[in-house]
């Protein structure tokens, strides 16, 4: 960002911002969007989990007060929160120690009551632990897209062999996934794999039409979106990438990207899409705290976080 970008910006502020930010502090995407902040000149706080048992917050009739290791303030005073918490980093409290024990207490009612504060504070939060939900239930998040125009795979969660059968035979390829946050790997089915296929049964599991084409991945940061062509010979793309270029989406998906986080009431959002040789483009799912630094426009996208912390829609 040159130096006068970085002007404009600091002219823009509507009232001083304060940011806080929360989880670890080097972790890829909160490191870049934190980077970006300060060198726009906005004040920051870092709630680092890895502090946690020196981290309080107290709710009192003002409102909350939240006591970092540094700095005791009223969380009424945050204009914009940035959440990327990880599960707690608590490996020296796993035993059944009264120590342990009042640690992981300590712990779990810190989460509770910042992810309760980020539900109903007024302040700009990317993104309201309500909305971010919809993560947890991808078949929501498609019946979300298809309102929105896009097309969709036709889509099974059962633990039914035989359903399951039926629908691969309608189908021929077909990828198992993840249908909430989960991060695992989508694969291919195998029919032939019948040891794993024994586990169904008690493993109720989120089936796909597969859809050869091209992947996409999309980020929509506000009013701004961002495209990048993914090359790659794999289902699941982040085994095997062979390249990836930013791309300008043609008008009417971006505006279909805009709606569907707009639904899903998000303010950021990274979508995966896959463009068929017939130029048709199928949704796969919206995640509500994308690790955009994986892709080549990650400056853009992280500015583009800053900006919107800074400068909130109204």
């Amino acid at each position: 960002m040159t130096a006068p970008e970085v002007q404009r910006h600091r002219d823009a502020f509507r009232r001083d911002p304060l940011i806080l930010l929360w989880g670890l502090p080097e972790e890829g995407p909160l490191a870049a969007v934190r980077h970006v902040l300060q060198t726009l000149g906005a004040e920051t706080i870092m709630v680092d989990q890895r502090r946690a048992l020196s981290t309080h917050v107290r709710m009192l009739p003002g409102g909350p007060l939240l006591r970092l290791p540094d700095r005791v303030l009223p969380l009424s005073e945050v204009t914009a929160v940035y959440p990327r918490p990880y599960p707690p980093p608590l490996r020296r409290f796993r035993d059944d120690s009264p120590a342990a024990l009042v640690a992981r207490r300590h712990v779990a009612r810190l989460e509770h009551a910042l992810w309760q504060w980020t539900a109903s504070t007024t302040a700009t939060v990317v993104n309201r632990p309500g909305p971010a939900a919809s993560n947890s239930t991808k078949p929501l998040q498609t019946r979300a897209a298809s309102a929105c125009g896009f097309h969709v795979p036709d889509s099974l969660v059962t633990n039914d062999l035989e359903k399951l059968r039926a629908f691969a035979d309608r189908h021929g390829l077909v990828v198992y996934k993840a249908a909430g946050g989960t991060r695992t790997f989508t694969g291919l089915l195998d029919l032939a794999d019948v040891r794993r296929l024994q586990r169904l049964s008690t493993c109720p599991t989120y089936f796909q039409q597969h859809i050869a084409g091209t992947n996409v991945r999309v980020h929509v940061v506000g009013e701004d979106i961002f495209a990048v062509e993914i090359t790659s010979d794999a289902v699941d793309y982040r085994k095997h990438v062979r390249d990836m270029s930013s791309i300008s989406l043609p008008g009417v998906v971006a505006e279909k990207c805009k709606t569907i986080v707009k639904t899903l009431e998000l303010l950021v959002s990274g979508i995966d899409l896959i463009r068929t040789p017939h130029d048709e483009w199928y949704f796969l799912e919206a995640n509500p705290s994308p690790a955009f630094t994986y892709y080549p426009d990650r400056d853009e996208v992280g500015a583009a976080i800053a900006r919107l912390l800074i400068n909130p829609p109204s």
